[in-house]
């Protein structure tokens, strides 16, 4: 269509940029939104905020950040925590935190508990429990509420520490509650208990 001289809508481009999110095709992001762009189409924050989802490491996720801020399409909750998933596939910390240290700086609106759940997960795949722990002392302090994805990500922190204690605390805590380790936290939670050499908790969660 663009080759042809036609203008899709923005929509269009958005309906291409999902799917290509979904089967996480980096390069063909950035060709989308060079597609935009070659029909008149200036990408926004939702055409980027895609094509953040669809990279597959920091150094893409960063350069293309670093695109999107120039063009002067601020930020949204959507663009860090896209940032922060990018970060925790390349197990950087570092850059985790310097991302959400900017994010509670300039739109501390965006700071709630699944952007803190993006931040501990990204700490505890760099392999730095205590640090999850630390940082998840300090959302407690701003009267966060955890809520079933936290307390997964705190399984896994404790169990890879093989805080044995801590760990059977905190499952009395969730069962008492009524919270359950979402599906896509067992790996999580399973690779914790197997770090703190906990097997039986990790045979447990296989089998529940």
């Amino acid at each position: 269509m663009v080759e042809g001289g036609h203008r899709p809508h923005i929509s269009l481009f958005h309906l291409v940029l999902e799917a290509l999110a979904a089967k996480r095709d980096a390069r063909e992001a950035w060709r989308v939104l060079a597609l935009m762009k070659q029909s008149g189409t200036q990408p926004d924050v939702t055409a980027y905020n895609l094509a953040l989802r669809a990279q597959n490491g920091l150094q893409s996720a960063d350069s293309l950040l670093k695109e999107m801020v120039e063009a002067g399409v601020a930020p949204d909750r959507g663009t860090y925590t896209a940032m922060l998933r990018a970060c925790r596939m390349s197990r950087d910390i570092t850059r985790a935190l310097e991302l959400f240290t900017q994010m509670e700086a300039s739109n501390p609106s965006f700071v709630d508990v699944h952007t803190w759940n993006m931040l501990l997960h990204a700490i505890i795949a760099s392999g730095n429990p205590q640090s999850a722990l630390q940082k998840a002392a300090k959302m407690a302090q701003r009267s966060l509420a955890p809520d079933a994805f936290t307390c997964s990500l705190l399984l896994a922190a404790h169990a890879a520490l093989g805080d044995q204690t801590e760990v059977d605390g905190l499952v009395s805590q969730m069962s008492a509650s009524g919270v359950e380790i979402p599906p896509a936290y067992y790996p999580w939670v399973i690779e914790g208990y197997a770090q703190g050499g906990l097997m039986q908790r990790a045979e447990d969660t296989l089998e529940a």
